[in-house]
């Protein structure tokens, strides 16, 4: 499953970066902050997709018994 926003025109370029998001009681509290602003930068067009992949499907199944997931954040720019 995954969302994308895009931003202004969307991307225009190929650049792509991306950082992991992790939240703990099964996604009700968000453990670190991934700022995709700050991944954007400089760039004021661009595409942010919020998805799940296989390995945060891995991951949140390794730390299932302590309530914590993973999703993965991507900046087009």
């Amino acid at each position: 499953m995954s969302f994308t926003h895009q931003v202004h025109n969307g991307p225009l370029g190929t650049v792509e970066v991306s950082k992991s998001q992790y939240f703990c009681l099964f996604g009700l509290v968000r453990l670190n902050r991934v700022d995709s602003k700050a991944m954007a930068a400089p760039q004021q067009s661009y595409s942010i997709t919020t998805e799940f992949t296989f390995g945060d499907l891995l991951v949140s199944a390794l730390l299932s018994p302590l309530t914590v997931v993973r999703q993965t954040v991507t900046v087009k720019k």
